[in-house]
């Protein structure tokens, strides 16, 4: 059996996730903005990590589908890091596509797994 203080202080890093969520997706959008399918393989690497911890983070704390959804774009960042070669431009438009999706699906307000139906 779970102990009930380490449910709450699960609840209070959920918040705190949940808090820097949209901030973390508008840091990630503003740190590719501007390098289209050019982006230096430096910049993809720190979008790489940011994602991976994303996924992960998502993962733990009951989003599925961000969870999902940020592994997917963590794979294909990985793969064009591993190819080292340029990337193509329409590979490179649905990426940034998803994950402007990926932002816009956290205000759709997916509810972890275990949550409530109102969020408490």
């Amino acid at each position: 059996m779970v102990d009930a203080e380490f449910q709450a202080q699960l609840a209070v890093f959920k918040r705190q996730f949940l808090a820097r969520l949209d901030g973390t997706l508008a840091a990630l959008d503003a740190r590719l903005r501007g390098y289209g399918a050019a982006v230096p393989p430096t910049v993809l690497r720190e979008v790489h990590a940011e994602l991976h911890r994303l996924a992960g983070a998502g993962g733990i704390f009951g989003f599925a589908e961000l969870s999902r959804q940020a592994q997917l774009l963590e794979l294909q960042a990985q793969a064009w890091l591993d190819a080292d070669a340029a990337i193509p431009a329409a590979e490179w438009e649905r990426w940034r596509s998803a994950l402007s999706g990926l932002r816009q699906s956290t205000h759709a307000g997916e509810q972890p797994k275990d949550a409530p139906p109102d969020g408490s």
